[in-house]
Order: C-alpha cells, then structure tokens, then sequence
C-alpha cells in the first residue's frame, strides 16, 4: 500500500533531521535515501530543510590565529597539539565557525541533486580493507575521528597539559616546554627527558623528532628502544642514555652520556614506488612488493616512462586499490607519515572540471585524518582551503596536521599569477606532479613540472596526523571520484622532496629516465643508513641535511656552511657513502664549545666556535 504523501513528508523531514544532528541510523540512511532516489519532490524538500540548516550554522564569531610559536613564552604548560576536535578553538583559517554538518548539507545536498548518495560497498572479488565511511560524512569527505595512537605518558612531576587528566599522549603530538623539565616514558620502555625552551615531536612509540632544543633519552630494559630524527639525521640507541641539541636549522650536536649511538643517514627514497611494469591487473611497488590491484574497468596502457601505465575511464570500476600499507589507528600502517611526507605522479588528464566533479589522483581516507591529491571543483564548498581558494577548478592537496586540522592546498587553474589554465593541465601530454610537507619548516607545496606553484607555512613543528585502516586509492576514492585519463609513476615519500629533488625528477622524466635513475635493487635499499658511531664520552657536531660530522676550526670557521650549502645543492640519495667531515684543520674527535647552554653541564669547554642560546634554536655566532 502506497504511503499518504503528508506521512512521506513527516518522514522524510525527521529522517533529514537526524542526518543534520547526526542521530541517524544506518537503517534510517538507507530509508532516506530510497526516498530521495525515488521522488523529485522530495529531493526538493530534502534541499530546502539542508540549505536553511546551513545557513541557521554561519554564525560569525573571531577568527583564531596562533603565534608563530605554538605557545606565548611565558605559557608553561607543554602540550600544543593535545586538544581535541571538540576543545579545540574554531579553525585559524576560517573566517567564521560553520557546523560540520551545515557545511556537509549543502555539499551533500548539491551532490544528491545528481545521485542519490548510496553506501560505499567493495566489490566481493576484492581483497581490502571495508572503507564504507563512518559518519557524519560531508560529500565523500569521512568527517569521523579515528582512534589516535598512545606511544607515551607524560610523568606527573611535569608541568601540566592542558587537561590535566590527559597524560597519555599520541603519535603525531608536539611538545613545547618554554621553560621548565618534563619528563616522558614512550611505551617503548624509553625515559625522554625536555628542558625548556625545546620543541619536540612524537612520531611513534619508540621515535621521536627534535626540532629545536635539547632532548635526552634513557632506556629502561633490554627490551626498550627509541631514537631521535632530526630531518636526515636519526640518533638510534644501542643501549644508551644520550642527548641530542639542535644547535641551529642545520647543526645538531649528539653526546652519549652512557653505552653507545648509531648515527644513520635517510636514503631520500621513496617508500611506495609504482610503475606499473606488471601485464596483470596486480602491480606490486618496485620498494616493498605491495600490490596495486587494477579495477574491472582500469587497463594498463603504454606508459608515459618505460613500458606501463594506468587508463582510468571515469567510472566507479576503474581504480588501483592498494593492497596493504594500512594500520589500527592513526599513526600505524606503512603509510602513516609524521615528519613530512611528498605525493608524486605522472598524469595526462582529460578531467571535465565540471563544477563538484572530482578527479582523484591518490586519496587515503583514514576519517579526518586523509591524504589527498586530485583535481576539485568545489568553490570550497567544505571550507578546507588554506589559504582561501576564489571558485573555479584547481589542483588539491589535503592533509591533517596535528594543532590545525584538516586543510587543502590547492593550485588555481586559471591562468593567473603564474599559474596553468585548466586547458594546459588537461592538454592530453603528461604532466609531473609532487606534493610535499616538512614540520621541519612548516612548508606545505605543490610543484607542477618542475615548478613550485603554491605553498603555505604553517607553524613549525606541525606533525602529520595519517595512517590507519583505509585503504589507499589511485585514481579513485572508494569507487567514487574517479579519474579520467593516465596516471604512471607514484611516488610516496615519508620526507618532503626539496626544490632541487623536484627538478631533478622533471628533467628526468622529460629525458624518458624514472625519477631515480637507479635500479630496482638500489631502489630496495633500507631506509636508513648508518654512517658512523658514538660511544659513551663521545660528542660530535652533525649536519641533519646530510647527516655527515661536521668539525669546525676556529680558524676555518666556513667549513660548517660549505657542507650546509652542499647539500642544499645536491640530492643526497647516497650521502652515507660519504662518512669524513669536511674539514682541512679537525677530526672526527675534535670538539666545541656550548656556551650559555647550561642544561647541557656534560660537555667540556673545548677549542671551536662559540654557541649562543636564543629562544629560537642554537646559533653559531
């Protein structure tokens, strides 16, 4: 019997009710959107409660912007980035607070007034992870807050977080102490101790990242491990108590205080390489094996550099679903990035830019917490542009930093400024794209062939929130958003490329050669390098470009900026070859004077420069 339409009516406005505060069932989903597909009246109806909800949530209030330091300098408390979602201020770069879920009306309602939003479901034939979004979702963007990581307790003789019954502390986490000792214990087993003023990272639970200040670290058992990264540089214990200080943005002094250090050089490779050389529809990745599984509608076709790429045909069918890489939580799986992280790839588009369609190029959608790069045509309609983006097409990179939430950096197809117009980027030839983040800067940037189009500074020591259970797309998102044209060559780093990387790569794809011009097995090195040791009395000056020693005479004072300009002019894949200082007048065992540091008691007044102490980091004068 057909329902009266006034009970259709009643139903259908409680049920959008519900979705707006997010009471509704799945169930409740599900019969709500029967009632959408199946009637234009109610699509109207539907559009005109979302759309007044909407506007009821543009509410102005202040617009939040931080310091430059994440804390004042008289602020004692420690933690930055332990805020929750709830707690924290409205986002800086709003300009008014908008609900969640008003902003996620009119996204979801303009994209229902073409489809009706149907649950994401996997094709059986496939093996990965179930990505049917957990709501509130806005669009195709999972609005839900995944489980965080814990990888440490803040020990109760330190100074207060914010919310003092919130001493667990997660991966991904910035500490700043502006004056004062905190003390940690990583559930690795490792005792880390912060003296003010110090800014320091929790990458995981038995690694943490020095960006300015001085750290030591102390295991507690046999079992226990942790080391410090500091850019290319990683302190790794080998049963050890040491101590690391970032002297400068370049310099970083080591001393174990007991046992003995590794010092190891990064590899600046990727972790996830794709080339799609394989004739099947499974492409493993040249550095790891994990497989990319072609969708029923994706071919493989001749490639843009060697023998194979990947034609997406704008269907929901047409995807590389990748087959591993994922974790429990936020912070965990292979693909989970802390300190930096680059997205590369080539593509030859042929995207319709039609206004709220969307071309993915590589999407993870761990809740808040994803990774995106794709071509969007929006207007911001979700208000995730930093800095604001006027309406029109665009290239978009999005990603959560811990302290500021979810943003999208994105390049403005319109021929303004220096940019490209939508007709060059989808001009049918192959095209270099790389999207990077450093929290050693800040520095968030998209370079397209070879160019550096767009970036953005966000405060220094902003850790990347990513990883968990989603599975990764290329060329699609969940069976949604999916591509139209060719896509070859992706590139996943856990580091940011610099600007001499990015230009390497282009001209080596514009002479036919992949990115590295290595082989398959050099691509297959370990991540991490060890370029020399320190044992326990043992102190030594390193540069944290190239992780290389580094002894400065008095009298050769410029050695120190050689190498530092050095390495910012070379692309360092196989620096840990290199394991001398360079220095014409000192040694590896030569030492250095800390001056007005006096934390660091342990070190011996010894011939070399002197070292000054600002709020900021460690300069040599």
């Amino acid at each position: 019997m057909t329902q009266p339409t006034n009970d259709i009516h009643s139903q259908l406005t409680k049920l959008t009710a519900k979705l707006l505060d997010g009471s509704a069932s799945k169930e409740e989903l599900r019969t709500l959107e029967e009632l959408l597909s199946g009637s234009a009246d109610a699509r109207r109806s539907y559009l005109r409660q979302t759309l007044l909800h909407a506007q009821l949530g543009l509410i102005a209030k202040e617009t939040w912007r931080p310091d430059e330091s994440i804390h004042p300098a008289g602020d004692t408390s420690i933690l930055f980035s332990q805020l929750t979602a709830s707690e924290r201020p409205a986002r800086r770069w709003t300009k008014r607070i908008i609900s969640p879920l008003a902003t996620g009306a009119v996204a979801a309602v303009l994209c229902l007034a073409v489809f009706a939003v149907w649950p994401v479901r996997q094709p059986p034939q496939m093996d990965v992870v179930d990505v049917e979004p957990v709501l509130p979702m806005i669009g195709y963007y999972d609005q839900s807050e995944l489980p965080k990581t814990p990888v440490a307790v803040l020990q109760e003789d330190s100074p207060m977080p914010s919310d003092p019954g919130e001493r667990t502390l997660s991966s991904s986490m910035t500490l700043q102490l502006n004056n004062g000792v905190a003390h940690i214990e990583s559930l690795q087993g490792a005792s880390i101790e912060l003296r003010g003023p110090v800014l320091f990272g929790l990458a995981s639970s038995d690694n943490g990242v020095l960006y300015g200040g001085s750290v030591r670290t102390r295991l507690n058992g046999t079992g226990s491990s942790y080391s410090v990264e500091a850019s290319n540089l990683k302190v790794v214990d080998l049963g050890t108590e040491y101590e690391v200080t970032a002297v400068d943005d370049d310099l970083v002094a080591v001393e174990v205080i007991d046992g003995e250090v590794e010092i190891q050089a990064r590899h600046r490779l990727p972790l996830y390489y794709w080339n799609f050389e394989s004739p099947t529809t499974d492409q493993p990745d040249i550095v790891t094996g994990t497989v990319g599984t072609l969708g029923p509608a994706a071919k493989i076709v001749p490639g843009i550099i060697g023998q194979g790429a990947v034609e997406f045909n704008n269907t929901k069918q047409s995807f590389v679903a990748i087959q591993g890489g994922t974790g429990e939580s936020v912070g965990t799986g292979r693909f989970a990035c802390a300190s930096g992280v680059t997205v590369e790839a080539l593509f030859i588009s042929n995207w319709t830019a039609e206004e709220l369609d969307y071309d993915e190029i590589f999407r993870k959608e761990d809740g808040v917490c994803r990774i995106i790069l794709s071509f969007q045509n929006d207007a911001d309609r979700n208000d995730f542009s930093i800095p604001l983006l006027t309406r029109g097409p665009s290239l978009s990179f999005g990603l959560h930093l811990e302290g500021s939430g979810y943003s999208e950096l994105e390049i403005p197809l319109d021929g303004q400024n220096g940019h490209p117009t939508l007709t060059e980027v989808t001009d049918g030839r192959p095209h270099h794209i790389v999207a990077t983040y450093d929290s050693f800067s800040g520095r968030k940037a998209v370079y397209l062939d070879g160019k550096l189009q767009v970036e953005h500074r966000f405060a220094k020591g902003s850790m990347i929130r990513s990883g968990g259970p989603a599975t990764a797309f290329i060329g699609n998102h969940a069976y949604h958003e999916p591509f139209r044209g060719v896509i070859d060559e992706v590139a996943y780093y856990d580091f940011a490329l610099t600007a001499a990387e990015v230009r390497s790569h282009y001209e080596e794809v514009l002479a036919g050669n992949n990115y590295f011009r290595m082989s398959e097995e050099e691509l297959k090195r370990p991540q991490w390098e060890i370029v020399t040791r320190l044992k326990q009395g043992g102190r030594q000056l390193f540069n944290r470009h190239t992780a290389l020693p580094v002894v400065v005479g008095q009298s050769e004072p410029e050695d120190a900026r050689l190498l530092v300009e050095r390495s910012q002019n070379t692309i360092p894949s196989h620096i840990s070859r290199l394991t001398s200082p360079i220095s014409r007048s000192g040694s590896l065992n030569d030492g250095f004077l800390l001056k007005d540091f006096s934390h660091v008691s342990t070190f011996a007044t010894m011939p070399g420069p002197q070292i000054r102490s600002t709020w900021s980091g460690f300069h040599l004068d």
